[in-house]
């Protein structure tokens, strides 16, 4: 191995460095939730009503106009809109009132005819349909907000020889 190589792997790794770290552009209008790294607190939500140079100008949800130096943060994400849970809703309403509707179906006096298996089907099929419906309401009124992490905010990269004649090389991305 050529004795440079070392170093252009350093100086190729640190080029990639200074463009990750070039101040992101985020639309004013955008939601945004960011953690502080100095000094550590909550998280804090709002509205980007600007950007000047590597500044952010938010409108927090207090209703706080501030300016937010990208360098000083953690982590920075946008929204990605609010959903509901309403297919987690239906899977687990479908299935309670399954388990319900068949305990029940298994506790009814079981039918000469048809046995005590039909009241258990019968059970776990309409059981299961209505905490299938019951869960879709349910999941649909619990809205959640979805965040996308904007990309590697810091990266580093270092390089050392711990036996003479070999090269280690490593990277550390912090997102």
């Amino acid at each position: 191995m050529c004795p440079a190589s070392p170093l252009l792997v350093i100086l190729l790794v640190g080029a990639s460095t200074t463009t990750a770290q070039e101040a992101p552009v985020v639309p004013v209008g955008t939601r945004v939730r960011f953690t502080p790294a100095h000094p550590a607190r909550d998280r804090v939500v709002g509205t980007v009503t600007g950007q000047r140079g590597d500044s952010l100008l938010l409108l927090t949800e207090r209703r706080e106009s501030i300016p937010v130096p990208l360098a000083s943060l953690d982590r920075l994400e946008v929204s990605d809109g609010v959903h509901g849970h309403a297919l987690t809703g239906l899977g687990l309403g479908l299935l309670a009132g399954a388990v319900v509707g068949g305990t029940i179906g298994a506790a009814v006096e079981p039918d000469e005819l048809l046995g005590r298996g039909v009241n258990v089907l019968a059970g776990v099929v309409l059981g299961g349909a209505g905490g299938g419906l019951i869960g879709v309401a349910v999941g649909a009124s619990i809205q959640s907000e979805r965040w996308q992490a904007l990309p590697g905010r810091e990266q580093a990269a270092s390089s050392f020889s711990p036996s003479g004649d070999r090269l280690a090389v490593g990277l550390s991305l912090r997102f």
